[in-house]
């Protein structure tokens, strides 16, 4: 999908379909208006087009797909394990490290876009766990495609590490650590594929519905409500399967 696009010195102005991004550059604020709101306007426009081509972001949306179902079939099929105190050490230095690389694919990818992040810092998620964060304000500035492909890179390179447990990890006693982990670790990119507390899927699936980002809650639209439940529920049946395994 190609757009139009004006700068100059206080502001950027990206256009795709019905929905333009305003970014005030001297204040750093983005906002969002429809795009019949700036018609009426007198605005030079120049067009751009997408960096990144529509073939690559197929073949990048398929790829996506079939690691996360390969994941999730593993994960269902494998039996209940019991982890011991180094196995839970393992598993979270493990996340960990793959969240740092989480965040690092989401920063390639708005390089790729021809974007930067605003901010990479450090946090606690929880007040407990030390993670990376890509505050990525620019990819508003990108068109659907390209924001769904900045808001889901950090899944597909965990799902892509997933897949050594699927094709590798031992099925016998000996391999339970390793199941563990996995396990764990697919379950975590599960969850952010889930549309709720503002996860990677839900932004993405904002950009979908083309519903405007926004700091405060809204009410969403039916769609992203039918798509809310549904995840609830899946979530349910996540946690159940982790807490009444099959024998």
């Amino acid at each position: 999908m190609s757009g139009k696009r004006y700068v100059d010195g206080s502001c950027e102005i990206v256009c795709f379909g019905r929905r333009a991004t305003v970014h005030d550059r001297r204040f750093d604020r983005y906002y969002s208006v429809g795009a019949e709101e700036l018609a009426e306007q007198s605005i030079p426009w120049r067009s751009v087009a997408p960096a990144v081509p529509n073939w690559a972001l197929g073949l990048f949306f398929v790829s996506l797909s079939v690691f996360v179902c390969m994941d999730a079939t593993w994960f269902f099929r494998q039996p209940r394990v019991r982890p011991d105190f180094g196995s839970s050490i393992a598993m979270l230095a493990f996340i960990i490290a793959n969240l740092a690389v989480h965040e690092a694919a989401h920063i390639g990818a708005m390089r790729v876009c021809g974007r930067k992040p605003s901010r990479v810092g450090l946090k606690l998620n929880y007040y407990v766990l030390p993670a990376v964060y890509v505050r990525m304000n620019q990819v508003l500035l990108l068109s659907p495609a390209e924001r769904v492909f900045c808001h889901t890179a950090g899944i597909w390179i965990n799902a892509a590490t997933a897949l050594w447990f699927v094709f590798y990890c031992p099925t016998g006693p000996g391999g339970d650590a390793r199941r563990y982990i996995g396990c764990s670790f697919i379950l975590m990119i599960m969850l952010n594929l889930m549309p709720i507390l503002n996860s990677d899927g839900q932004k993405a699936l904002m950009v979908i519905i083309d519903h405007p980002e926004a700091r405060r809650r809204v009410d969403f639209d039916r769609v992203a409500v039918a798509v809310k439940v549904i995840s609830i529920c899946f979530l349910v049946i996540l946690f159940a399967r982790l807490l009444f395994p099959r024998r």
